[in-house]
């Protein structure tokens, strides 16, 4: 299943829409497109709605992902919404440290 992104201005930030089955090039490739748009945008506030990902994400994955997170995202604040069943935290707690 190929992973499909929208990509909209909301008011005051940027609104991301995606889809599909969770894969970590995906991922790292969707947090390229958030910060790519909001700085070319102007927005300093970034939100994904992820609730029609698939799969589960290995923690080596969640690892990979707030690092990733971190480094291409400075002075943008994320937010994302998942399903309940795939939140432990770690990426968020990897991308904040």
């Amino acid at each position: 299943m190929k992973v499909r992104h929208q990509i909209a201005d909301a008011e005051g930030y940027l609104l991301i829409t995606t889809g599909g089955r969770w894969g970590r090039q995906n991922a790292l490739h969707l947090i390229d497109i958030v910060a790519a748009e909001c700085r070319k945008r102007g927005h300093a506030r970034a939100l994904i709605d992820g609730t029609e990902l698939k799969g589960r994400v290995p923690d080596f994955d969640r690892y990979v992902f707030g690092a990733h997170v971190a480094a291409v995202c400075e002075g943008i604040r994320l937010a994302a919404v998942i399903r309940e069943e795939y939140i432990n935290k770690f990426a968020e707690n990897v991308a904040v440290n």
